[in-house]
């Protein structure tokens, strides 16, 4: 299997939600914080302005037998993830990492993310108004 970057749907509190996508042929981990500092090629920082979220919060990584992982770092306010977009379901607390799936929704802070796979085919031809009408749906 290919190994798949993400399409973050971003919705920090008291702002209009927002896309975060990077263009890396093949990611291997995404850092997540307020002020984050890894520098590896490998990496994608993704950098929220939310207070309520650390500097370092949590990072999602792709696993030895190419599962996405998510890792909390410690963070003062912990991560929380939704499995599957179902709205009825709780958000449990991250302690060790665990699996997420394409369909994840993670509570960082006062944030919330919606994870969406996006295929390397995708990529090349990532159309945002599609894109768009797809999570409407």
């Amino acid at each position: 299997m290919e190994s798949q970057g993400f399409v973050f749907h971003i919705q920090e509190k008291g702002q209009s939600g927002y896309d975060f996508f990077y263009h890396q042929t093949d990611p291997q981990e995404y850092c997540i914080g307020r002020d984050v500092r890894d520098t590896s090629f490998s990496t994608i920082q993704v950098q929220l302005q939310d207070k309520t979220v650390s500097r370092n919060h949590c990072r999602i990584f792709l696993n030895p037998d190419s599962k996405w992982m998510i890792e909390d770092l410690d963070s003062k306010n912990g991560t929380w993830v939704q499995e599957n977009c179902n709205l009825s379901s709780e958000y449990k607390r991250v302690g060790k990492p665990i699996v997420i799936t394409a369909d994840s929704v993670l509570k960082i802070g006062e944030t919330t993310i919606r994870l969406r796979l996006m295929s390397k085919v995708d990529r090349r031809s990532f159309n945002e108004d599609r894109y768009y009408e797809q999570i409407s749906a």
